[in-house]
């Protein structure tokens, strides 16, 4: 395959996973967290109406019935969000289209990452996985910073940038975890990644400080608890393993991309060009654990792990594509198409199905009426 038709097909896939994020966009941003959904759209609609002042003290109204802080990550992804109101009109929508540029934006840099550190063989295959997981999809369509996050992370892990780093966790703290990929490289000076990691990480630190001061006493003052993040009680609770496991399995990648997923792990764990993964994949383990609370109840934080979840599924589907060994080079084509066309219609559907069943009626009374008050 030349570098062009190489090209042409990345592009037909990011552009297919493009139009299923557009269907009925402009529906009520309550189908998928509608909490977390709310709190964005009522924060980013303060930066726009007050200007500065909100955005370094971003407010809420819908806690106590007048504005108070809620101070978490640095609202920047508000802040592009409410630039785009002030030129085109308060509209929900451009919240949404935020985290479907950044959805371009990432599909782009991970397949660039595969191309860079991985065989070649698995940037279809994985690409699919990436770009149609039902998480994926969801996360990437909603009003939240998640996607401009990973963005930014992805970024930052193929230039090795530890400013990018910086911005995304200042987008989303968490994510920062996930320069240890760059920074424990075997050809770096260790000492030297470690000390540049915690310098970029400072300022991360001193907003957060900050932020916890401003909320002390609020009703979100909690936000800052380590209990909020990290329990250790839920490791003896086989209801924090059911419940990442069917995360991963039910939203991630779905029972097909799951078998394909282990059968991958067996296959290309020791190969160096999977490298990289692995080192991703430590690092997700490590998430979890940090922060389990939210990794078992927030589906939407187990977004950094699809790159190396979609990877491994690659290389699993890679795996058994080498195995079909068929004398008839057109059937061979006909069968490594039957398995392509069937996990992208096992990713599609549950997305497709949640995103067309989503029923108004369906939703907590409180937040419709916190919806209603963003106009």
């Amino acid at each position: 395959m030349t570098t062009l038709e190489r090209n042409i097909l990345v592009t037909i896939i990011i552009l297919s996973g493009l139009a299923l994020r557009f269907y009925r966009i402009n529906q009520p941003i309550l189908e998928y967290f509608p909490e977390r959904q709310t709190q964005t759209a009522e924060i980013t609609r303060n930066i726009y109406a007050n200007g500065w002042n909100d955005f370094w003290i971003p407010k809420i109204r819908y806690e106590k019935g007048y504005p108070t802080p809620l101070v978490l990550e640095l609202p920047i992804y508000n802040l592009i969000t409410a630039g785009l109101y002030s030129s085109f009109g308060q509209n929900l929508i451009l919240g949404r289209l935020v985290s479907i540029f950044a959805y371009l934006i990432s599909s782009i840099f991970f397949a660039l990452i595969i191309l860079k550190h991985s065989d070649k063989k698995l940037l279809f295959p994985a690409l699919l996985v990436f770009v149609f997981s039902p998480l994926h999809v969801l996360v990437s369509r909603s009003y939240q910073p998640d996607e401009l996050a990973l963005m930014f992370l992805l970024i930052s892990i193929y230039y090795s940038s530890y400013f990018f780093l910086m911005i995304s966790g200042f987008i989303k703290l968490p994510f920062y975890l996930f320069g240890l990929i760059f920074t424990l490289k075997k050809h770096t000076k260790i000492r030297l990644g470690i000390l540049k990691y915690l310098i970029f990480f400072m300022p991360i630190i001193v907003w957060s400080i900050r932020a916890s001061m401003i909320m002390k006493g609020e009703g979100y003052s909690g936000a800052y608890a380590i209990l909020n993040w990290f329990d250790p009680l839920f490791f003896l609770d086989y209801r924090f393993y059911t419940s990442v496991f069917n995360i991963l399995h039910i939203n991630a990648l779905t029972t097909i991309g799951l078998l394909f997923f282990i059968i991958g792990l067996f296959y290309s764990w020791r190969e160096k060009s999977m490298a990289l993964w692995k080192t991703w994949l430590f690092a997700s383990i490590l998430y979890a654990a940090f922060f389990n609370r939210h990794v078992s109840t927030h589906e939407y934080y187990s977004l950094p792990l699809m790159p190396p979840l979609a990877t491994f599924t690659g290389a699993g589907m890679s795996a058994v594509f080498k195995s079909i060994d068929l004398k008839n080079e057109t059937l061979r084509k006909f069968f490594v198409l039957s398995i392509l066309l069937l996990l992208t219609f096992a990713l599609i559907v549950p997305s497709l199905t949640r995103i067309h069943n989503f029923d108004l009626n369906s939703v907590n009374p409180i937040l419709i009426e916190r919806y209603n008050n963003l106009f």
